[in-house]
């Protein structure tokens, strides 16, 4: 699944931090780290903060191909 590399893309492209997408989210960084590596599903949650602080759609984050950058 693509979804863990775009959303470590998305942060990436956001100079944002894991420990600070984990603060958002309120989750700890360890469990961000298990979301963005695929260790674990991403709740419909947790997917709807993402697009919101990415400003992308739910879909780009989960499409194969990731979304531009």
């Amino acid at each position: 699944m693509k979804q863990a590399s775009t959303l470590k893309l998305l942060r990436v492209r956001e100079g944002m931090t894991q420990a600070k997408v984990a603060e958002v989210l309120g989750i700890t960084t360890n469990y961000y780290y298990k979301l963005e590596n695929n260790y674990c599903p991403i709740s419909g949650k947790y997917m709807e903060t993402l697009a919101k602080l990415y400003d992308v759609t739910i879909e780009e984050i989960n499409e194969e191909s990731g979304v531009i950058l």
